[in-house]
């Protein structure tokens, strides 16, 4: 895994790719230590950090693998994503792939 700033780049490919556009413009995302302090850029995120989404005041999170290939990071990201979204309030019971 690399930096902080090319993981957020592929989240947000990602998140964007699942979300309508109104709940794209209304989303959040950080990268934090498991003790909730951001991330910078430039920082090589370890086992303990986190990426968290927040769309539409529900907040999904995702605990960081040092060592995953972006191919892996982005096929989990999604799968849990999708999920995530299916269960919330604002995507109740959709699949979006």
């Amino acid at each position: 895994m690399s930096t902080v700033s090319h993981l957020e780049g592929l989240v947000v490919n990602v998140i964007t790719g699942l979300l309508k556009q109104n709940e794209a413009a209304r989303t959040i995302v950080e990268f934090t230590t498991d003790a909730g302090n951001r991330l910078s850029g430039s920082d090589s995120p370890s086992n303990r950090d986190l990426v968290k989404v927040v769309v539409l005041g529900e907040t999904f999170l995702l605990r960081l693998i040092p060592d995953e290939t972006d191919v892996r990071f982005v096929a989990r990201l999604r799968s849990e994503f999708a999920d995530f979204v299916a269960e919330s309030s604002f995507g109740w019971g959709e699949l979006r792939e």
